[in-house]
């Protein structure tokens, strides 16, 4: 299969994606909160050793990887945080 690069993709396709920083930290994608007065994003995140959530700037993570992962996924991370 031969996949295509693509810069923009619909947001709702990253929650559930895993998201690695540069020290090899990774986190789930819970979701996203926009600022409108100071126009940010932040992306909202479950470490994936199940500590508490945690938000950054979009602009934070510029230098991160990520992996699109199942919606299913991302129900059994709700639970987890419940």
């Amino acid at each position: 299969m031969k996949l295509v690069s693509c810069r923009h993709i619909d947001i709702a396709n990253l929650k559930g994606a895993i998201v690695t920083n540069t020290n090899g930290a990774q986190f789930y994608v819970l979701g996203f909160e926009v600022d409108v007065e100071s126009h940010t994003i932040n992306i909202v995140m479950q470490p994936t050793d199940g500590s508490g959530p945690i938000g950054l700037l979009w602009d934070h993570i510029k230098d991160w990887t990520i992996a699109l992962q199942p919606i299913h996924w991302l129900n059994d991370i709700l639970t987890i945080t419940k």
